[in-house]
This record gives structure tokens, C-alpha cells and sequence, in this order.
């Protein structure tokens, strides 16, 4: 039985670290066809409407999303495996996971900076002409999050230090990506930086879904230390679970 618990283990981990590689050459994909729309996007529109990195609704925001529905999912995996104690920290990290998935498709911060400048943004401010806004208006939201994050996951993760690194290194350089890159971009205008806005794109894009799946991969080996825990409370969670799936078993 032992032998071939560490065969199926063995499996396991095969077939995250390869589909880990194909969402990393999935990225430099996605990332070598934006350049190639630089191109030739005069000539042809579409390709740089379909795989443009700042464009919406295309290929690379659903990638996007995918990877953060794929956090949520391998979250909520956590949860049920976890101790009772933990299990509050990871439901709340699989609600935050799927926010983001969301907001990557819907927009929703570009929606609330909007909201945040017809409110509270006047003629005379120094944001009146800012051209991203929404890092402001949901700053306390970023701050809560971090701070959370900061507090909270190490805890929930204490069980696997290497785990716990591709997390935190993968929610940092999401973070720089999405709101320090962004917020970059507004520093760079004029039509002789616009290689430069170009090359920033290029990096604020590909380093959030850098940023996503090493979240992902962290998440996948926590997923499976807890899974190989095997402590009473789980096992026999699991257990009763799979008797009520599976009553003519013994």
C-alpha cells in the first residue's frame, strides 16, 4: 500500500510540475504574440484586438482569469483539507481568489476609480488629470489585503515553508504588476516614450500571470502536504466523505 501511495504521489507531482511548464510557456506565448501585434497590428487589427496584453475581453485576460479561478479552486481543495482552526483563512482566500478572477474580466476597479473621481476627484485636485485612479480609491481595500495576507496565510501555511515562499513571492510580484507597474505607466507619456509605455505593458501583463501561477503552484504543493498530513480530524472528514460517495464499500 505504501509503494503505491508514493507511486500515485510520485504521479501527482509529475503532472503538477508539467502543467506548472505549460502555463508558464502559455504566458510566453501570450507574451510573444503582443509583440508580434506591435507589428503588425496596423495590418492586421484583429490579431492585436485578440492578443493584445492591455486590451479587455481577450485571449490574455481570460488566461488571466483562468489562473486566479484555478487559485480559488486549488484554495478551497486547502480548506477542505485543512484544520478546523485554518479553515476560515482559506474560505477567505478562495472568496479573494475569485474576486480577482472576476474583476480581471469585469473591470470592476476600473469602474470604482471611475466612480471615485466623478465623486470625490475636483477640477483643482492633483488627480483631476491622473489617468489611473482606481490604486487610490481602493487604497484601504490594498492595505487591509496586504496586511492580511501578510498575517494571516503564513499562518494557515506554517506546515510548508517552500510552499509558502512561491505564495508570498507570487502575491508580491502580482502586486507589483497590477498596481505599481500600473500606476508606472502614468509617469510615461509623450509619443518618443512610447516604446517605453509598450515594454511597461509588456512587463505589467506578463509578470501578474507570473505572479498568479507561482500562487497556483504554492498552493498545489500546500494542498498536498495537507492532503499527506493524514491527521485524525482530516482523515476522518475524508473518510465519511468518501463512505457517503461510495456506501458499498467497506
Amino acid at each position: 500500500m505504501n509503494l503505491k501511495l508514493q507511486t500515485q504521489n510520485f504521479k501527482s507531482q509529475k503532472g503538477n510540475i508539467n502543467f506548472i511548464r505549460l502555463l508558464f510557456a502559455v504566458t510566453g506565448l501570450l507574451a510573444f504574440c503582443h509583440v508580434v501585434g506591435l507589428f503588425i497590428g496596423e495590418y492586421a487589427w484583429q490579431w492585436e484586438r485578440l492578443f493584445g496584453l492591455d486590451g479587455e475581453s481577450n485571449i490574455p485576460t481570460w488566461f488571466s482569469s483562468l489562473l486566479l479561478a484555478s487559485c480559488a479552486f486549488v484554495s478551497f481543495r486547502c480548506y477542505e483539507a485543512a484544520e478546523k482552526r485554518d479553515r476560515w483563512i482559506w474560505f477567505l482566500a478562495t472568496a479573494g481568489f475569485l474576486f480577482l478572477s472576476c474583476d480581471e474580466v469585469a473591470m470592476l476597479h476600473e469602474t470604482v476609480g471611475s466612480i471615485f473621481k466623478k465623486k470625490f476627484v475636483t477640477s483643482e485636485s492633483v488627480l483631476a488629470n491622473a489617468p489611473t485612479i482606481w490604486p487610490v480609491a481602493v487604497s484601504p481595500l490594498i492595505a487591509l489585503g496586504m496586511l492580511w495576507f501578510g498575517v494571516f496565510i503564513p499562518k494557515a501555511m506554517r506546515n510548508s515553508k517552500e510552499a509558502l515562499k512561491l505564495v508570498m513571492m507570487g502575491f508580491a510580484l502580482y502586486l507589483f504588476a497590477t498596481v505599481g507597474l500600473e500606476l508606472l505607466e502614468d509617469f510615461i507619456q509623450g509619443d518618443s516614450l512610447s516604446w517605453a509605455r509598450e515594454a511597461n505593458t509588456l512587463f505589467e501583463e506578463s509578470l501578474e500571470m507570473i505572479g498568479a501561477i507561482m500562487i497556483l503552484k504554492g498552493l498545489l504543493i500546500q494542498w498536498k502536504v495537507l492532503m499527506s498530513a493524514e491527521t485524525p480530524e482530516v482523515t476522518s472528514r475524508f473518510d465519511d466523505e468518501n463512505q457517503r460517495l461510495n456506501p458499498c464499500q467497506a
